[in-house]
């Protein structure tokens, strides 16, 4: 009896440190925070995170991302260059003086929009010659490196969550976000943590399961919980020319992870049936099945046009998601039409670029320019009437000067901004009287004209490409990457006027 007693014991005391040690090795929950310093929302949410941090300790690690840009060196962010230079403070600190981060951020918070952070720095017990010492010498390193991460995942809204690598959709609240984490815990660990005896929901936001719906019952009581049920099965099929954009498809799997992901060729017999079903003579097209209206915030993408419902499926509207191929314009060899505005710096860069080079590699290029004509307002373009007028002239300038219509444009692109359009028009030999006469009496007909093409492909940014009549291409960095005969065009920097 005795050896069963003794046996009983050592196996029961076994399982007692097992699971002790199991308990202390628990591993502590993964929060990474994007955001960026200056963005209300984003210190409303940490400051949330500092009271959590307070209370679970080692049990929360707290990773800061920020969100930004870089070109040719130059760091951008929304907020200016001083949430910059915040951003990287931050970072110096988080990352030299751990001990003391969170009681910087949270007295920083309280006045995050003003440039004074030295008395805020005192307050948490920092020197701010020494975290100016450690900007200068390892500042810029560690921010380039800290904002990969928001670009790999493509965030861009301030502030993001992610709890142990999944995307965090609940409320912000100090309740809900507890509870998020919380319910990461072992049930033993949770008896001893802070608030044990919050309720397990407060809404549906509060119960979140990846690949599944959840509704809260019995919401903010103690017999609380979550009901959850399995989504059902969302198809998205993309009919293509061997080119689409598997970023939108990353998109999407990020809201529904067992996304079933279809691809079909627009030449094949199913990828041709479906064009003719859909109407669309665009590529490429993207189609969800009517299961996607379950997905957390359908109702918003369908509200503001990005879904278009047809028969049994919705559409990604294409002219917010992208065109690059026109199925039923036929191909024009060595043919480039480009759409742009005259006055914007990135059309410019395309005309400059692509004129130059096509006389020598025997490109015929079309310009069409982007702009509206209301009745009673008049003219409207992106940078003013100053622009529609110019757009008119460089038209006046092609129809009696043909010749000299690209020496125009290179020439009045040297100083685009400049009222001085006479000086451009001598200099290349073209009448300025007759260019001003022109924009007087025919003006307005010639850029309607003009602008028809635009309004018909419904295109709206400078520079838009037309590669051939019917590979459509969204800035001039992209002609240079998919087209051989452009690649060693120059680009100072990448981006539309839009």
């Amino acid at each position: 009896m005795k050896k069963v007693i003794i046996a009983a014991l050592l196996v029961s005391g076994f399982f007692c440190l097992l699971l002790k040690s199991t308990y202390a090795r628990s591993k502590a929950i993964e929060v990474d925070f994007f955001a960026m310093s200056q963005c209300p929302f984003a210190t409303q949410a940490e400051n949330t995170f500092i009271e959590i941090k307070k209370q679970l300790k080692d049990k929360l690690n707290f990773n800061l991302y920020f969100i930004a840009d870089e070109n040719k060196g130059k760091f951008r962010s929304l907020h200016g260059q001083a949430e910059v230079e915040e951003n990287i403070r931050q970072l110096i600190i988080k990352k030299h003086f751990p001990e003391i981060f969170f009681d910087y951020l949270k007295s920083r918070n309280t006045d995050y929009r003003s440039n004074e952070w030295k008395s805020h720095s005192v307050l948490a017990g920092l020197e701010p010659k020494e975290v100016e010492e450690l900007v200068k010498k390892e500042g810029e390193r560690i921010f380039r490196e800290n904002i990969k991460k928001a670009r790999e995942l493509e965030v861009k809204a301030s502030p993001v969550i992610f709890i142990n690598g999944e995307k965090y959709e609940g409320s912000r609240s100090f309740p809900s976000l507890f509870i998020a984490l919380r319910e990461r815990f072992s049930w033993r660990e949770r008896k001893r943590l802070p608030w044990a005896s919050l309720p397990r929901c407060f809404s549906d936001a509060d119960c979140i399961k990846t690949g599944e719906t959840g509704r809260c019952l019995l919401p903010a009581t103690k017999q609380a919980k979550c009901s959850f049920e399995k989504l059902l099965d969302v198809n998205l099929t993309v009919v293509h020319n061997n080119k689409f954009n598997p970023k939108i498809i990353d998109i999407w799997k990020r809201a529904m992870p067992d996304l079933i992901v279809k691809k079909v060729a627009h030449n094949s017999p199913e990828g041709k049936k479906m064009v003719q079903e859909l109407g669309f003579d665009v590529l490429p097209i993207y189609t969800l099945s009517k299961s996607a209206e379950q997905i957390k915030d359908f109702a918003f993408y369908k509200r503001n046009g990005m879904l278009i419902e047809k028969g049994d499926r919705y559409i990604l509207n294409p002219d917010i998601i992208g065109i690059n191929y026109y199925i039923k314009r036929e191909k024009e060899d060595n043919n480039l039409k480009l759409f742009t505005m005259s006055a914007c710096p990135f059309g410019t860069e395309a005309e400059n670029e692509i004129l130059s080079l096509a006389e020598e590699k025997d490109i015929k290029v079309e310009i069409y320019y982007i702009a509206f004509y209301d009745e009673k307002k008049g003219w409207e373009s992106l940078h003013g009437l100053s622009e529609a007028e110019e757009n008119i002239r460089q038209l006046c300038v092609r129809k009696y000067y043909p010749e000299k219509y690209f020496d125009y444009i290179l020439e009045r692109n040297e100083n685009i901004k400049s009222s001085f359009w006479e000086k451009a028009a001598i200099n290349v030999g073209v009448d300025d009287k007759k260019i001003q006469q022109c924009q007087y009496d025919e003006g307005k007909e010639l850029l309607k004209q003009n602008a028809k093409l635009a309004q018909e492909l419904k295109i709206n940014a400078s520079p838009t490409i037309l590669w051939e009549n019917n590979k459509r291409f969204n800035e001039l960095g992209e002609l240079k990457d998919s087209v051989e005969i452009f690649k060693n065009v120059k680009i100072k920097q990448r981006g539309r006027c839009q």
